[in-house]
């Protein structure tokens, strides 16, 4: 079996530090995960997965 190819093709933070009271931590999360796919150029349906 071949391994499978990995890739990390953008990093981000929240779009707001410090303190953030007005997200949960799943919406702290999907702010990071947003940026991140902004600064790849990719969208939702180009990612196989997460860890």
């Amino acid at each position: 079996m071949k391994p499978k190819s990995i890739a990390i093709v953008g990093a981000a933070e929240t779009t707001e530090l410090g303190r953030i009271p007005n997200l949960s931590q799943i919406g702290l999360h999907a702010d990071a995960a947003l940026n991140a796919m902004k600064d790849a150029g990719i969208g939702p349906k180009d990612i196989d997965g997460v860890a």
